[in-house]
């Protein structure tokens, strides 16, 4: 004999249903505002006289077996894996912790005051030309 479901039934699903909805947009907004944030840091250092570097100015052929630095769906949203990043000269100290807390991926973030600390055979690919 076939079960009917009862009104409740359907109410109590549609209930599940919505809350997860809200869950995922949640999550999903969080994401998506990491990844402005991110990207409006990174066109600041740009337009400051500052350098990055990311996975996509890197040579695929310089190292084709290293994993991506983010999950494939951070891509999709339009962020990049930053390796490296050289603030601009008029950076404080409060934008070299938000550098850190937005790019835990890079490897090195430099001041203005450790550039010259830079080894001589690092090639900077955003570095603006003096």
């Amino acid at each position: 004999m076939a079960t009917r479901v009862t009104r409740r039934a359907l109410l109590i699903l549609l209930a599940i249903f919505l809350s997860l909805a809200v869950l995922f947009s949640a999550f999903l907004g969080v994401k998506i505002k990491l990844v402005r944030d991110r990207i409006a840091f990174m066109k600041w250092v740009r337009n400051s006289h500052g350098f990055l570097i990311t996975e996509s100015t890197v040579s695929a052929t310089d190292d084709p077996v290293t994993p991506p630095l983010l999950p494939q769906w951070r891509y999709r949203l339009g962020d990049d894996g930053v390796l490296g990043i050289g603030l601009p000269p008029q950076a404080v100290e409060a934008d070299l912790d938000r550098a850190k807390a937005l790019f835990p991926e890079a490897e090195e973030i430099v001041t203005a005051l450790s550039r010259s600390l830079r080894p001589p055979n690092m090639i900077l690919v955003d570095e603006p030309r003096p």
